[in-house]
């Protein structure tokens, strides 16, 4: 296992950016995700990391040896790819040893490299097939099986799922914890699909435009985004904007187009600072009859989602409609048209810089 450190890491192509000094410092054996939407960045660093790009400044190691300017062969890094990119007219076997032989690998050592890597992914009752005998999710697992046989020091992944149908996705998710559990590597993973990012990784990177927007684990990332970009792009979330009133005793009240609302300031803001505070839909909930409670928001209901444990609201509150997640209150929940009042509490409303300025 090594760690891997992308220091003040710029990559660009021509005039354009698309990695702008970057810092990441990935832990030995982690699973760590680099997440955003198409052209963030995330792909460029990965094919930093492999050796397919330069970076134009700054430097990448693996633990104490810098890496750039090293050719990808010399890197002993495992790659799998969104297409599988098997061989077609080499049997599953044969595709798993296609390193080792590329490598001089003896037969025995060959031999039992390779079994065992089969047996890692749970292939080895498929080794004699051809990869057109097999599923998506069979052939994603031989590829996977491709990486991990040279055992190497980073494996590398780049948005191996998104091939996958939504049943399978779900399977491989948890095949690769499994995988990487088992195996120990340290491995990066590209993707723009925040459930993966969010049930699997055990820190991220959110980027956006060439750069990282925030860094933490699933639940810090998700619960205490930095910036409206990230709420927005982890999961849904309720923006209102407004101007900052005070900060006190850790808690920031913010005068918003629904009134005073009190919750977390993600950065320091100052009396008088343009603000957004972000609220997720289950941290929503029908308030109970106390005018006293904090951050109350009353509103028509327009539509009501049934979705058995919970239901999803969508709620008139006059400037904005607010989506609300709660748990159904059975056969006499709430219908179109009855005027509701929600509650957050403070804890779970963020208050973010606004960076389009005032409201």
């Amino acid at each position: 296992m090594v760690s891997v450190l992308l220091e003040s890491t710029t990559k660009a192509f021509g005039n354009t950016i698309a990695v702008d000094d970057v810092t990441l410092n990935i832990g030995a054996g982690e699973l760590f995700f680099l997440l955003g939407p198409s052209g963030c960045g995330k792909t460029t660093c990965l094919r930093m990391i492999a050796g397919f790009y330069e970076p134009t400044s700054g430097r990448i190691l693996f633990g104490d040896r810098r890496m750039d300017g090293v050719p990808p062969h010399q890197r002993n890094t495992g790659m799998v790819f969104q297409s599988y990119a098997l061989w077609p007219h080499l049997s599953v076997y044969e595709n798993v040893a296609y390193g080792l032989d590329v490598r001089r690998v003896g037969p025995r050592e060959k031999k039992e490299r390779t079994e065992r890597a089969l047996a890692v992914v749970h292939m080895e009752e498929h080794a004699r097939k051809s990869p057109n005998q097999l599923s998506g999710g069979q052939q994603q697992r031989v590829a996977l099986a491709r990486a991990l046989v040279i055992e190497p020091d980073v494996l590398l992944l780049d948005e191996p799922l998104s091939n996958l149908d939504a049943r399978l996705r779900v399977e491989m998710r948890q095949e690769i914890r499994r995988i990487h559990r088992e195996s120990g590597v340290t491995a990066i993973y590209v993707t723009h699909d925040q459930v993966e990012a969010l049930s699997m990784a055990d820190r991220m990177a959110v980027m956006n435009r060439g750069r990282v927007e925030q860094l933490g684990s699933p639940r810090d990332v998700y619960k205490r985004p930095a910036s409206a970009f990230v709420a927005g792009f982890i999961g849904e979330a309720n923006f209102l904007r407004g101007t900052v009133v005070a900060s006190e005793a850790g808690q920031t009240r913010i005068l918003t187009e629904l009134g005073e609302i009190t919750g977390v300031a993600a950065v320091d803001l100052a009396a008088g600072s343009a603000a957004m505070c972000s609220i997720r839909p289950e941290s929503l909930s029908l308030a109970p009859d106390n005018p006293a409670a904090p951050n109350r928001i009353a509103g028509t209901l327009v539509s009501s989602t049934y979705l058995g444990a919970v239901e999803e609201l969508r709620v008139d509150c006059g400037p904005v409609t607010l989506a609300a997640t709660i748990h159904s209150p059975g056969p006499g929940g709430p219908r179109p048209g009855d005027r509701l009042t929600l509650r957050a509490a403070p804890e779970d409303v963020i208050v973010l810089a606004d960076e389009a300025g005032s409201p």
